[in-house]
């Protein structure tokens, strides 16, 4: 692997986790192998519901999704509007890439084009990574400091 600034800020990097929600076997076959090699932690689901599941009880910063959703609604419950709210990924095919970026509705914070290929993923999810990981310290760091007083 090259070294790049976003290898060199995840060099070492222990707890990225991720989430698939996918039907697609092949998907779970690829990020699970994708994650193994990278020592990363994977959690799978096969739907938004099972997806949601996994939500309530684990702390999961990076979400990748199939393309097209299953529903137009059901990726807006992963996205509470708070620091620790997961980013989320769409895997999709050219044809939906194309339309999801000229109507600039996708939720989802990436797109990663299949076929899935690791420099792709691999920048997408780091980027999401950092971004949650930057968010919640954020987050924390504003909700420890008070405002300084005006005196």
């Amino acid at each position: 692997m090259t070294c790049t600034p976003i290898a060199g800020a995840l060099a070492g990097a222990r707890g990225v986790s991720l989430l698939l929600v996918s039907s697609y076997p092949e998907d779970h076959r690829y990020f699970q192998h994708f994650c193994d090699v990278r020592d990363w932690r994977l959690r799978h689901a096969w739907n938004p519901a099972g997806a949601a599941q996994l939500l309530r009880t684990h702390a999961i910063p990076v979400i990748v999704l199939e393309h097209p959703f299953p529903t137009e609604a059901w990726p807006a419950e992963f996205r509470a509007g708070r620091p620790d709210s997961p980013r989320l990924i769409a895997a999709a095919g050219e044809p939906a890439l194309s339309s999801s970026r000229r109507a600039g509705k996708d939720p989802a914070s990436d797109i990663v084009p299949r076929p899935l290929q690791d420099g792709h993923v691999f920048r997408a999810v780091t980027l999401a990574w950092l971004d949650w990981q930057l968010r919640v310290r954020l987050g924390r760091r504003l909700a420890w400091n008070p405002a300084p007083s005006r005196c």
